[in-house]
């Protein structure tokens, strides 16, 4: 149930980007929804959640221009 609240809330916060994808590598981007993660780690031990950057991948299907 967490998992598929926090896909949610991920999926309207990519189809709610100006530039949807396509966005830049950074945590300070905002929109009004607040900001984009790429990824989403949970701890259900402390229950948390961590949101971690990282570079796009050349040859990713998801994030590369190809």
């Amino acid at each position: 149930m967490i998992a598929s609240a926090m896909a949610v809330e991920l999926l309207v916060s990519i189809i709610q980007h100006p530039l949807r994808k396509n966005d830049e590598n950074e945590l300070q981007a905002q929109t009004c929804l607040g900001i984009v993660p790429h990824t989403i780690r949970g701890f259900l031990g402390r229950y948390s959640t961590i949101l971690p950057s990282g570079e796009g991948f050349s040859q990713c299907v998801a994030c590369s221009s190809k």
